[in-house]
């Protein structure tokens, strides 16, 4: 991605040791895992399979991301412009290869049985207030 063709976000740690870039374009945010992974002093793998747990324990927060994630990957086609080929493959991959994390991780007895349900039954929460920070202006 060229960097004139965005709209970026950084965030520095209070020591200065790491830093987050975040692109930003129509309220959508987009991430790369490496500066996470720094960020956190760990791997990449990680921090998918991080994720995946988190997300075995909570059916609600796992289809909630199966559902953006495949948002993420329509989005591509729609935002595609500042991303190369490379990037939109290397997305596209990265999706896959957390969704199937995210299928292989051992779900609890409380996520088995809260997906009997699905989505029949509300599964989240409703946001009464948006409070945004004031340096991230008008995402």
């Amino acid at each position: 991605m060229s960097d004139s063709q965005q709209n970026i976000i950084i965030y520095n740690t209070a020591d200065g040791k790491a830093s987050v870039k975040l692109y930003a374009q129509d309220g959508m945010v987009w991430m790369n895992q490496n500066p996470l992974a720094e960020l956190f002093d760990t791997s990449k793998q990680n921090i998918g399979q991080h994720i995946a747990n988190i997300l075995s324990k909570d059916w609600g927060f796992y289809y909630t991301t199966t559902l953006s994630l495949e948002k993420i990957r329509k989005g591509l086609e729609v935002y595609r412009q500042p991303f190369s080929d490379q990037d939109v493959e290397n997305i596209r991959t990265r999706i896959d290869t957390l969704s199937k994390m995210m299928e292989e991780a051992p779900k609890s007895l409380a996520w088995r049985a809260r997906a009997q349900v699905g989505p029949r039954v509300k599964w989240y929460n409703d946001v009464d207030e948006v409070e945004r920070a004031e340096h991230l202006g008008d995402l």
